[in-house]
């Protein structure tokens, strides 16, 4: 499979991204969704037995909630670092093709491989989550402290530059995924990589955000003359469709963006 080509520039612009993603996702969407739908599978199939055989009024139901959620949390991460890898192959043309010379993704052997960078994902992962908390924790007590307009004010201030450092460390993941284990080097790695990107990355989650948000607007609106149930139906339709969308467009900027 030829890679496709990529421009290591300081100037990436929005259609060069938009134009990687497509790429990667014309050639590889079937294979990047089923990690996801193998995992989450898996995981409803656990879940469903769980609840059969621990009640509701069961001592054993509060720890078998924690290792549902744990279990949750790994299986979907091994099948995001599968999808990542995915569409990395597409990047560097390193996937192998049909025997029809048609490039298909190899799922089952990148789920097999992902168990390799789960750790530092996970680590990763609670990184973001502390540094989210924090962020958290400082406005809940900024608001126990100063009620009101003042308060807001702040929020407001505030706003703009967590979204400069979420979107400067955004691209940590796949430098977890080609290699990094330590989750801190990796953010600092992300932070490198995006300098000069910011308003770049800012106006491709803005299309996206856009995009999922009209196609989130369609449930209702079906819903409201065929039932509930297939409104239902359809956003959970949309949220499966969309997960492979993340890795392709993470994947696109790193690789585009990459030194």
């Amino acid at each position: 499979m030829v890679a496709l080509p990529l421009t290591r520039s300081r100037s990436v612009s929005v259609s060069t991204i938009l134009d990687t993603t497509w790429a990667i996702l014309s050639r590889r969407y079937v294979p990047m969704l089923l990690p996801f739908l193998l995992v989450g599978g898996a995981v409803t199939a656990v879940l469903m037995l769980g609840g059969l055989v621990v009640p509701a009024e069961s001592v054993l139901l509060v720890p078998a909630l924690l290792i549902a959620v744990i279990g949750i949390v790994v299986s979907f991460t091994a099948a995001s670092v599968a999808s990542y890898r995915i569409a990395g192959a597409v990047l560097f043309g390193d996937a192998e093709t049909h025997v029809n010379g048609q490039p298909v993704g190899d799922t089952f052997e990148e789920v097999e491989a992902a168990h390799g960078r789960i750790v530092p994902m996970l680590g990763l992962l609670m990184t973001y989550m502390l540094m989210g908390g924090i962020v958290i924790g400082a406005f809940f007590l900024l608001f126990r402290l100063m009620p009101g307009f003042g308060a807001l004010m702040i929020l407001l201030l505030t706003l703009p530059p967590i979204w400069f450092m979420t979107i400067r460390l955004s691209l940590a993941g796949p430098v977890v995924i080609m290699g990094e284990d330590n989750p801190f080097a990796a953010l600092d790695r992300s932070w490198s990589i995006t300098k000069g990107h910011v308003f770049t990355m800012f106006l491709i989650s803005l299309i996206f955000g856009a995009l999922n948000g009209m196609l989130g607007m369609a449930s209702p609106i079906v819903g409201a003359f065929l039932g509930e149930g297939v409104e239902a139906a359809m956003d959970i339709a949309q949220f499966v469709l969309w997960l492979p969308v993340g890795p392709a467009t993470t994947m696109a900027m790193w690789g585009l963006m990459r030194a």
